[in-house]
């Protein structure tokens, strides 16, 4: 059962100045280490002077242990990005910090990690307890009815900073109508230092899959 509180503000200006605020109150009453509440603030900008647009984005947010939490703790998550655009090509830098505090680090019990901490997997779960910092590079394209995305992360530990290790992900869509679009993923995982306390990352990992799309 889960009993959820989620406030979201957002202002937005005429020149896409935007700033987020937000209160989550999370109560999970069958898993209660899942019971969490995360205060945060995003700021994010885009401006096109030239043929290049240039984007940013900067969040940081608290989270604590709430309602029928066993654990007392307090941990930190912030997210830096930069990105430059000409016409359908993007390159954007990005970090991402998922902080500790007494063996527990800050956690998304209402999101996916699969979108943003690499397709193999290996940190979806919510085990690693020592924390985690994500530096990913991004490159998006696109030529007609043809679109391709690549990401490159390097994963540390935020508690020890040990190279935990790198990955390579590609995506290669094709959209044959409007209605229909074929895809192809790949991702490959390389663990380097690993970590001791999570099997999962200390082990090379590859997978891939296929889909067909259909827009109703």
């Amino acid at each position: 059962a889960l009993n959820a509180h989620l406030l979201n503000i957002e202002f937005k200006t005429d020149n896409n100045l935007s700033v987020v605020a937000y209160d989550y109150l999370i109560e999970n009453k069958t898993q209660d280490l899942f019971s969490t509440q995360t205060l945060g603030v995003r700021i994010g900008d885009e401006f096109k002077p030239n043929k290049i647009k240039y984007r940013y984005t900067a969040e940081f947010a608290l989270q604590q242990g709430q309602y029928n939490n066993p654990n007392d703790y307090q941990a930190w998550y912030s997210l830096l990005q930069t990105s430059l655009q000409y016409k359908s090509h993007l390159i954007e830098l990005s970090q991402e910090i998922f902080s500790e505090d007494n063996q527990h680090s800050f956690i998304t019990p209402l999101g996916t990690n699969h979108k943003f901490q690499g397709w193999a997997d290996v940190f979806t779960a919510y085990g690693l307890n020592t924390g985690l910092r994500d530096q990913y590079i991004t490159y998006k394209g696109r030529v007609k009815k043809i679109r391709w995305r690549a990401v490159y992360h390097h994963f540390k530990d935020y508690a020890s900073s040990a190279n935990i290790g790198n990955e390579l992900d590609v995506e290669l869509a094709y959209r044959a109508t409007r209605k229909w679009e074929f895809k192809l993923v790949y991702a490959a995982y390389k663990t380097k230092e690993g970590l001791a306390n999570f099997r999962k990352a200390n082990h090379d990992l590859t997978t891939w899959f296929a889909s067909v799309a259909y827009n109703i």
